[in-house]
């Protein structure tokens, strides 16, 4: 198993705690200007950050889109396991 998969692995077996959850809700979560949320859960977060800037990239978007994917992933199980 590579270093990714296993990252994935681990990350995805650390539940987000109460106040990851909360500065997440109140710093990152997408909300419409009702204050609804957009984003149901941190891999919406993730698609959606991720989808925004693979779109900078232009032509090329969709070669660098699963690259940021892995990148915003890799670091939040980076994060998770230092808790």
């Amino acid at each position: 198993m590579s270093t990714a998969a296993k990252a994935m692995k681990t990350s995805s077996e650390v539940p987000m705690q109460a106040p990851s959850r909360e500065i997440w809700d109140a710093k990152y979560r997408l909300k419409d200007r009702h204050g609804q949320p957009v984003d149901q859960d941190v891999a919406a977060t993730f698609e959606r950050v991720a989808r925004a800037l693979a779109a900078v990239e232009g032509e090329k978007a969709d070669e660098w889109l699963p690259k940021f994917r892995w990148a915003l992933k890799w670091c939040y199980s980076r994060w998770a396991n230092s808790l």
